[in-house]
């Protein structure tokens, strides 16, 4: 029975996964400056994140979006590059990690200090080169 159940549960989170957009492209506001933006929604886009990916432009960026606020676990497993981790909760950034190396410097796991329902993620030195800090407002722009 317990199989069962495990089989189904797996089988919903596919199904669900397939039918939630895996990522989708979005204008963000950052600081009053835009930045294009993936927006990642599906288990598997967020596992996968930037890992294998080439280094991100300076005006690019990935937001990973939470349905219920958490304290979700990043890693730089397959990282090819340093970036910056920018922890946000309804629009307002609650706190930043800057320069998380790459996995070559050794394998890292970081969380944000309070729940949060979305994270962006920049290249290294985007923080400091967009002036972001706490309490920044970072707004979706409709395109």
């Amino acid at each position: 029975m317990d199989w069962f159940l495990l089989i189904l549960s797996s089988a919903a989170i596919i199904i669900i996964s397939l039918i939630i957009p895996f990522s989708e492209k979005r204008l963000l506001s950052v600081s009053g400056k835009l930045l294009d933006v993936v927006v990642v929604r599906s288990v598997f886009s967020k596992a996968r994140g930037l890992s294998g990916s080439a280094p991100l432009p300076s005006n690019k960026g990935m937001l990973f979006k939470f349905v219920v606020p958490a304290r979700p676990t990043f890693w730089n497993f397959g990282m090819k590059y340093a970036i910056d981790v920018v922890w946000i909760r309804n629009g307002v950034v609650t706190g930043m990690e800057r320069n998380v190396q790459d996995a070559k410097s050794g394998l890292r796991f970081f969380s944000p200090g309070s729940r949060v329902d979305a994270v962006l993620e920049l290249s290294a030195g985007s923080v400091e080169r967009l002036g972001i800090v706490p309490y920044d407002r970072i707004e979706m722009i409709s395109r």
